[in-house]
This record gives C-alpha cells, sequence and structure tokens, in this order.
C-alpha cells in the first residue's frame, strides 16, 4: 500500500490552512456591555447612549447589571445588558455588500415568585432576525435555570452600514426578564469555506476507498522514481 509523499503534503496543507486562518474581526462595538463601568446597576431610557455604540431606541428601561450573587453573573466579562420591552441598536460600519457574515450573541433571563411566564429577545440586522425564548417560574437568577446561550444568525450585507438592533418583551415586576451579552459580528472568509470543501473531498475520497474494498494504491498511482511513504 502507498501514497505519493507530495499527496500528503498537500492534504496536511489543506488542514493547516483551515484550521489556521486568522480569526475575523468583530465589526461590533462594546459587544460585551463593559463601557461604561457601573457600580451597581444602571437604568437607560429612550435616546440614551448605552457606553459606546449603543442607544436606546425605543423604551425606557434597559439596564446595565453588574455581575453579583442577587441578579446573575455573565462569563464573558463584568457586566451584561438586561432588556425589557425596550429596543437598542448600534449602526454597524464597515460591512461589505454581497459579503456574507455572522452575529452571534448569548442570551439568558431570570424570574421570580412575582414575575415570571414566557419572553424573549429578538435580534434584527438587514432583513434577517433571530429570537431567543424563554419560559420561567420561580426565583432564578440571570445564567442558573436558563444558562447563557449562544444564538447565531447569518446575513448577507447590501450596503456598508447596517442597523443591529435587540427588541425584548415584558417589564419589570411582570415578566421575566432577559439579558444579552458577548455579541460578534464577523465576515465569513470564503477561503475557510473553499479548504473545508476541499478537505472534505479528499477525505470522502478516502471513505469510498474503504467502502469499495480498493486498495489504496489504485488511488494513488506513482510515476517510476517518485517518491513514497510506504506503510
Amino acid at each position: 500500500m502507498c501514497v505519493r509523499k507530495s499527496q500528503i503534503v498537500t492534504i496536511a496543507h489543506l488542514a493547516a490552512v483551515l484550521f489556521c486562518l486568522p480569526a475575523q474581526a468583530d465589526l461590533v462595538l462594546n459587544g460585551d456591555f463593559e463601557n461604561p463601568v457601573v457600580g451597581v446597576e444602571t437604568r437607560f431610557s429612550n435616546s440614551q447612549v448605552i457606553g459606546t455604540g449603543w442607544s436606546v431606541l425605543s423604551g425606557n428601561t434597559a439596564y446595565i447589571i453588574p455581575n453579583s450573587a442577587g441578579q446573575g453573573i455573565t462569563p464573558f466579562g463584568s457586566q451584561f445588558l438586561e432588556i425589557h420591552a425596550d429596543r437598542i441598536g448600534q449602526t454597524v460600519t464597515g460591512l461589505m455588500p454581497g459579503q456574507p457574515y455572522l452575529l452571534q450573541f448569548h442570551a439568558t433571563a431570570r424570574s421570580n415568585e412575582n414575575y415570571f411566564g414566557t419572553g424573549q429577545i429578538t435580534a434584527w440586522i438587514g432583513s434577517e432576525t433571530r429570537t431567543f425564548e424563554y419560559s420561567l417560574t420561580g426565583d432564578h437568577h440571570y445564567g442558573t435555570l436558563i444558562p447563557w446561550t449562544q444564538q447565531t444568525l447569518g446575513f448577507v450585507a447590501t450596503n456598508t452600514t447596517h442597523l443591529l438592533t435587540f427588541q425584548g418583551t415584558g417589564s419589570l415586576n411582570s415578566h421575566p426578564l432577559g439579558a444579552i451579552d458577548n455579541v460578534r459580528l464577523v465576515a465569513v472568509p470564503e477561503t475557510s469555506l473553499n479548504m473545508a470543501l476541499s478537505v472534505s473531498f479528499l477525505l470522502l475520497i478516502c471513505a469510498r476507498r474503504s467502502a469499495r474494498s480498493v486498495p489504496f494504491s489504485d488511488l494513488f498511482c506513482p510515476p517510476p522514481g517518485d517518491k513514497l511513504v510506504v506503510g
């Protein structure tokens, strides 16, 4: 059984490129809500700016909450954003029309014996939406009964700027409340997709060889004098 050395190098090179591509730049400002730094839960009302990037587009009860035993803890820093029936947003810039992008964020919810039931948080960008739904009874802090859960949303940019928004439901002391953190928006590199397809194709060849019981040398037939790896 034999395989060309050059073919092994090619497969290894494709795998290395696929898994060693640099991380894509995050286009969201203040996606972890660490700005501004607050010592206690702090409310932001309609038209107010939330640190860098974000602003309240409607509603009066968006809160930045610092980690605490009484409210909950985020694993993505020291603060997170609680959304009632509010809408917050920021204009994302630096987009390329026709380029696919991936929005990611983490969400959770809390309740107590006085406000419980169902609720949701919806993300919008371009014409795409992603809704995180929850239902709670009893007394539960953020990140406990409902853990921080990653949500993803893909979209293709149609302009160089797009408005990214989050809309919550419920009101204080009447419904369970939702929270978000770790908001990220990155371009989906076409190179990653092409490399993934290339590696998948090579693996498929190997799988077919195994299924058909064809000698491996029938797939990789070196000419005389080519260096071999023999097994």
